[in-house]
């Protein structure tokens, strides 16, 4: 989905050049970010058979996994990767001459088709349900005992959708890559400097009141920030100069997050799904930037060691074709761990002496991966036969309002959920909003020559 070519550049009779090999190791860092979402979220709930009847239990992760949670913890590097991308696109629009409606519509063509179809289907099953008359059966799903349909139907695809604020980030990040890559261009670490002392504040006034959601906008600042080291690494931060440099920056950045937690009281754990109170991730805390530096040093440690320089034919393309499945793996996988758990208790219930292994976290992490892999092949068969074709010419505003929509229509569904329902207007406005900007998209991309349409 997103290109990663290693673009630095050189000086050639006074005209900038820039080299279109492939990063190996940013391409490698993207898709092991996403498998690593991908095993944690499959962990998340685990599943008995009790009296004839699959139980479902949070993992309620203790103290002993604070620590371990900053290895696990590899978002911050998914968006160092995409930072590095998107500098190269920037980069690959100036070099060759096209215009800002190029850009918009290169990109966001890319991602168009996967996000339609996600967000149609979840909006289709969850509308159907709301609409159903009567009360529905008790379900083991938690928080849903005595809820009516809409309420229901409400409450699951708002949790089926919480992970879209990724997407919705992502989007944005994308949109304002033109710029945010001109400003580091032009003002270097102050960029990142002014972000993370901006998610700073918003942490300190969410400790203050003790409410964690009172640093919400740190999900824009921190992550762009961790976008910000990604673009830094593309012009040559982590892993130009000597090679002490990035193993300085390492043991800085992990210094740094070991004094917020031990002197300013910040959360022990980078991530944690039962206890919120104890983690960076819910919202994010500018410590998760401090681990974006702290991963990128470990890229540059490892790019200036000659680390997937060079990689067999076969290797690379294995490799470049994974990374283009990211964010289909990303958008799909909570499907493919629910169809998992849904398989392996059918065998339990049938094969009552199979339930003990076939329940066991491991066996339902390999199984997800496994039905992953059955699915996303088709999937992306179909979305790359949606994914609109660059034409002639470009609109400048219709790319510019698309992704706009695209990323207010993913927001809201996010946060709201995505039925369609008179007793539902958010939710309902982000499903059509998203529609609207796939629509605009499309124009976008090929714009209608007068008298052509």
């Amino acid at each position: 989905m997103i290109s990663s070519r290693a673009d630095s550049p050189d000086s050639v009779a006074g005209t900038v050049v820039h080299r279109t090999e492939r990063n190996h190791l940013i391409d490698a860092a993207r898709t092991s970010s996403v498998v690593m979402v991908v095993l944690f979220h499959s962990v998340l709930f685990g599943v008995q058979i009790v009296d004839g009847m699959p139980v479902v239990t949070a993992w309620e992760p203790g103290p002993s996994w604070w620590p371990f949670s900053w290895l696990v913890m590899i978002v911050p590097v998914f968006f160092v990767a995409a930072g590095y991308a998107d500098a190269t696109a920037v980069d690959g629009m100036r070099s060759a001459g096209t215009d800002l409606a190029h850009y918009l519509a290169r990109r966001g063509s890319r991602i168009v088709a996967p996000l339609v179809l996600f967000s149609t289907l979840v909006a289709a099953l969850s509308t159907a349900l709301a609409w159903q008359p009567g009360a529905p059966p008790a379900l083991l799903y938690p928080g849903t005992s005595g809820l009516s349909w809409l309420e229901l139907s409400t409450y699951v695809s708002r949790d089926y959708c919480y992970f879209l604020w990724f997407v919705a980030v992502y989007l944005l990040l994308l949109f304002l890559a033109p710029l945010t890559v001109t400003a580091q261009d032009r003002f270097g670490v102050l960029v990142l400097a002014v972000l993370g002392g901006l998610a700073a504040a918003f942490d300190q006034l969410s400790f203050a009141l003790n409410e964690p959601q009172a640093r919400s906008p740190n999900v824009f600042l921190v992550w762009a920030a961790c976008h910000q080291v990604g673009i830094a690494y593309q012009r040559g931060w982590f892993r130009g100069g000597p090679r002490w440099l990035p193993i300085i920056t390492l043991v800085g950045a992990g210094s740094g997050i070991a004094a917020l937690i031990a002197v300013l009281d910040y959360p022990p754990a980078a991530v944690a799904f039962s206890d919120r109170g104890v983690a960076n991730n819910l919202p994010p805390t500018v410590a998760l930037a401090l681990l974006a530096v702290a991963q990128a040093s470990l890229l540059g440690i490892l790019e200036q060691a000659g680390v997937m320089r060079t990689l067999s034919g076969r290797l690379a393309r294995a490799l470049r074709t994974a990374n283009a499945l990211t964010v289909n793996v990303y958008l799909w996988q909570s499907t493919g761990i629910l169809i998992t758990l849904q398989l392996l208790v059918w065998l339990g219930l049938a094969w009552p002496q199979t339930a003990m292994v076939a329940l066991q976290p491991m066996v339902i992490t390999l199984a997800s991966v496994l039905v992953l892999a059955v699915i996303i092949p088709p999937i992306s068969w179909l979305e790359g036969r949606l994914t609109p074709r660059l034409g002639a010419q470009q609109s400048l505003r219709a790319g510019v309002v698309a992704f706009l929509l695209l990323t207010a229509g993913t927001t809201i569904i996010w946060v709201f959920g995505a039925v369609l329902h008179p007793d539902r207007p958010w939710s309902s406005a982000g499903v059509l909003m998203i529609w609207t900007g796939a629509w605009l998209m499309i124009w976008a991309v090929d714009e209608p020559r007068a008298g052509s349409r």
